[in-house]
């Protein structure tokens, strides 16, 4: 027989999860995610009030799943009273496993669907079979009228995993979305709010704060809109650097922020592309005077247009058109030559933008690069 050494069961490197998790139901309720995520919570829980404050990155770490996927796990706990969480704001949360007479009850029932075991946990989730079955906006229709299929893979909960017919389609109102659900789904996806496990608070929450950013003077706001706050919030508000997700309320506080930020953005990419275009019509310009033009000056007026092009981010336009524009490359004669048109632009690019000048021709030529700058009667 192989030797093997078996787990010591008097050993403290050990976390315990109630056996209720998995024997009485809840797992195959809250699936694998929802299960990783507890035990991740149930290893940093304290022994004596079973609290614990792991971030989502750390529990996404452990896990190996995304972010997101934790947060939606979270929310899912939460909603099913598994756990409580405690919020605050710029630290982690601190979650509270609760006992399992807090949990919402799971209640089997048999029903004809294809002779499976339905289980209803107060109209949460409805799986059938082993596959889970989403309701539509929040609201169940039994499986006579035509609920919606299941989006689990056919091939691992088997091909009638669906609890409705293979006949019955999606009830027609539910095809086609109104704004204003749009608008609620985008909310949702934002805030990393699952749709299945919200609230009734939380979802009043979203439709005030969907209403009000449509009804907003002066503006269109649109579902792709919202979308990009989260993107903006991510990257710009220190709460969301954090990893945390805005809360409806956040997202109305902070539009001004956001509509700013956008405001600026389209000022820059609108000026890169005016650079850009001008870039292009000196490089068009060159191609036509090469032929009679040395090939070193051709080549230096070359990697001018590509410096220039990085300087003109770096700087306003105005300053740009001032002191940057009117330079001209010389003859090199071992140092990158530029030829300004008067004393006062020589001296100010030199004073103060020399370093930049060099840097920018370092990045197009991928070596170390000296500038010197020349007035246009002795160059």
């Amino acid at each position: 027989m192989t030797e093997f050494s078996v787990r010591d069961r008097r050993a403290n490197n050990r976390f315990f999860v109630d056996n209720a998790l998995l024997r009485g139901g809840w797992g195959a309720v809250i699936g694998p995610y929802g299960i990783a995520v507890y035990d991740a919570i149930a290893l940093h829980a304290d022994a004596d009030n079973q609290s614990a404050y792991p971030s989502h990155q750390l529990i996404a770490d452990l896990t190996g799943m995304s972010r997101p996927t934790v947060v939606k796990a979270v929310n899912q706990l939460e909603g099913l009273n598994i756990i409580a969480i405690e919020r605050t704001d710029g630290r982690s949360h601190t979650y509270y496993l609760l006992d399992q007479s807090e949990w919402k009850p799971v209640k089997e029932v048999y029903t004809t669907c294809k002779g499976g075991l339905q289980v209803d946990v107060n109209e949460i989730y409805t799986p059938c079979k082993g596959g889970l079955q989403v309701p539509v906006n929040g609201v169940y229709t039994n499986n006579t009228q035509g609920t919606k299929p299941s989006e689990q893979d056919p091939d691992e909960h088997g091909a009638d995993a669906p609890c409705a017919s293979e006949s019955e389609t999606e009830p027609e109102q539910l095809k086609t979305k109104t704004p204003a659900q749009e608008m609620f789904e985008a909310l949702a996806t934002v805030c990393a709010w699952d749709l299945d496990l919200i609230t009734e608070k939380q979802r009043g929450a979203l439709n005030q704060t969907g209403k009000l950013l449509r009804e907003m003077r002066g503006q269109t706001v649109t579902p792709t809109d919202v979308l990009a706050f989260g993107e903006w919030w991510r990257a710009n508000d220190w709460r969301g650097k954090q990893g945390e997700f805005p809360r409806p309320d956040q997202v109305r506080a902070e539009w001004g922020r956001f509509k700013n930020w956008q405001r600026e953005r389209a000022k820059v990419q609108a000026k890169q592309d005016e650079t850009r275009r001008q870039a292009e019509a000196r490089r068009a310009e060159l191609e036509t005077e090469e032929a009679d033009v040395d090939p070193d000056l051709a080549l230096a007026r070359k990697t001018w247009i590509d410096a220039c092009e990085q300087l003109a981010g770096g700087m306003t336009r105005g300053t740009y058109a001032t002191y940057i524009a009117p330079l001209e490359v010389a003859q090199p004669n071992g140092a990158f030559r530029l030829i300004a048109p008067t004393k006062e632009i020589r001296e100010w690019v030199d004073n103060r933008v020399r370093r930049k000048i060099e840097f920018a021709l370092q990045c197009v030529v991928g070596r170390e690069v000296q500038v010197e700058f020349v007035m246009e009667e002795t160059q």
